[in-house]
């Protein structure tokens, strides 16, 4: 997977990815109330996202065209954080995780959830 999405298709696509398939009417209904946009808006955003081959239209009896992902969001997310770590810290984990660190504080609960990853990584070596 080598596309990146904006971060209106990015919301777009978290819908999608909660509810789907749905067409452009109830996409614009159930983001009007987060986003106040347009049909024209989620319209544009829709053929940018198929033109990406990120989303399947398929055509329903009705002639309305109902979209779904055609990445999951766990496949984008790992894809993305990759592309992050390899752009920003050369590839290397350790420098995001302490410039994470530094900005933010960590409670106990996410102290022992980076234990855990990190000494399941150790035992897998």
């Amino acid at each position: 997977m080598e596309f990146t999405i904006t971060n209106a298709e990015l919301t777009l696509m978290q819908l999608l990815w909660r509810e789907s398939p749905l067409n452009a009417r109830e996409i614009t209904q159930k983001l009007h109330s987060e986003k106040q946009w347009h049909r024209k808006t989620v319209n544009t955003l829709l053929s940018r996202l198929e033109k990406k081959s990120a989303l399947l239209v398929q055509k329903k009896q009705d002639g309305i065209n109902y979209f779904s992902p055609l990445v999951d969001e766990a496949t984008y997310m790992r894809v993305t954080t990759s592309h992050f770590v390899d752009r920003l810290f050369d590839g290397n984990i350790a420098p995001l995780i302490a410039s994470f660190a530094e900005s933010r504080s960590l409670d106990s609960k996410q102290l022992a959830e980076l234990q855990g990853l990190l000494k399941e990584l150790s035992d897998d070596d």
